[in-house]
């Protein structure tokens, strides 16, 4: 397990720096940039993502004039498979730097697995992106939704997928309650949806995860 490197929020990163409440880790998380911010909504929502943690490792190394220099990676992935990433966010202008070529040559001496993310990856499927700001709210205000609401949800489609408004005109729950269970029951790997592809409301699908 790793522990945040602390760095200072200098004037360089003006109004990019974002600090926000992670329900995965139970803490604040501390982000550096737009694009970190946007990657960071992805792994705190994806059910097979099991722990994180920003800015894990700090890389030493000489430049030209012999200086000593400091880099480091923007977060470590751990899956639920067991799976372990050090990852690097940049955009695609920046992805060719002496920076990243040190930490993916570290990652090599070390047997790491190394992953570079720019805003082609993360912000490629908005609709998803989008959904996932959307989702991240419900699991930040409260630790769990209502029992019996997870329970009538999952009895629905426990033998098909179902819509959202089919949902909602078949139970009495109220809409904003069906919206909270169905993301309580997304992030924990219990139920699916098409998140991907169809921005949360009435035509959204969801199902039994297998």
């Amino acid at each position: 397990m790793y522990s945040p490197i602390n760095i200072k929020r200098s004037s360089k990163f003006g109004n990019n720096y974002w600090e926000a409440y992670s329900p995965k880790l139970k803490r604040n998380v501390r982000l550096f940039s737009d694009l970190e911010y946007d990657f960071w909504v992805l792994v705190e929502t994806d059910p097979k993502i099991f722990t994180f943690c920003e800015r894990p490792f700090e890389v030493k190394y000489f430049n030209k004039n012999n200086k000593v220099l400091k880099t480091f990676f923007n977060m470590w992935v751990k899956w639920r498979n067991g799976h372990e990433e050090f990852i690097v966010v940049k955009y695609s202008t920046n992805v060719t730097s002496t920076n990243i070529k040190i930490l993916e040559q570290w990652c090599q001496e070390h047997k790491k697995n190394f992953a570079i993310r720019s805003e082609i990856n993360i912000r490629g499927n908005t609709v998803l992106l989008e959904n996932m700001k959307l989702l991240l709210p419900y699991l930040s205000n409260r630790s769990h939704p209502i029992d019996t609401d997870l329970y009538v949800i999952k009895q629905e489609i426990q033998r098909n997928k179902h819509s959202v408004g089919y949902l909602e005109d078949r139970l009495s729950i109220g809409s904003s309650r069906i919206k909270e269970a169905i993301f309580h029951l997304y992030s924990k790997g219990i139920i699916d949806a098409n998140l991907h592809c169809i921005p949360f409301g009435r035509n959204l699908e969801v199902w039994i995860n297998e």
